[in-house]
């Protein structure tokens, strides 16, 4: 979940439960970019966390919860290739998936506040091994992303990195000291990508579920 995100809701479910206006979450928040506010106001309703009144712009806290559901409502951020990179924009909220939690790996539900979805383009992990049931990455699959490991790649993760604002799956190995190796798991040859320490580029985070498209087609 963003920062301000959980400020917003900290805010909402300690100081105001009988309810807060847009106008009044700015000053809070030392933010002053209305669309800023709205679109992180607008994901908290969207996963339940709290209820807006359209007509007052009233925020309340909401007794129902995403715990308490058996839907989880997963942000999906596009798409990242499983071959050559296509753009990947962190912040910006494409969709949703709603899930079943039955289809979640029970061992992972208590990360789910920080996991993202990612669709998955191409064909360069499908013999990957991801998760409990070691299941490849396939074109048009859901990939479940764990945010917390954020900027480290450790020995033999599936990892989202973005390069030159271009985001790919891919599996890391350790390659010296200083340098990160990202390989292909696929019926095809794909050469890796050799990264150093000071090339310019991101780890999103771990791979730790795919869910097949399969599942929700």
């Amino acid at each position: 979940m963003h920062a301000y995100q959980k400020l917003i809701l900290e805010l909402i479910n300690q100081r105001y439960p009988s309810g807060v206006s847009y106008r009044e979450i700015g000053p809070l928040l030392d933010e002053c970019h209305p669309q800023k506010i709205r679109h992180h106001v607008d994901q908290l309703v969207k996963r339940g966390f709290i209820r807006l009144d359209t007509l007052t712009k009233t925020l309340y806290k909401t007794t129902s919860s995403e715990e308490e559901s058996p839907l989880l409502s997963i942000p999906i951020y596009g798409s990242a290739n499983c071959g050559p990179a296509t753009y990947f924009a962190e912040d910006y909220v494409q969709s949703h998936l709603r899930i079943s939690k039955k289809f979640i790996d029970p061992t992972l539900l208590p990360r789910m506040r920080n996991v993202i979805g990612l669709e998955a383009s191409g064909d360069s992990m499908n013999k990957a091994t991801v998760g409990k049931d070691k299941l490849p990455i396939n074109d048009g699959d859901y990939v479940l992303i764990d945010t917390m490991q954020k900027g480290v790649a450790f020995e033999g993760n599936y990892v989202v990195s973005i390069i030159d604002d271009a985001a790919n799956i891919k599996k890391a190995a350790l390659y010296g000291d200083k340098h990160i190796q990202l390989m292909s798991e696929s019926t095809r040859s794909y050469p890796p990508i050799l990264l150093h320490d000071a090339d310019r580029y991101i780890i999103v985070g771990s791979v730790i579920q795919v869910i097949p498209k399969e599942t929700y087609k």
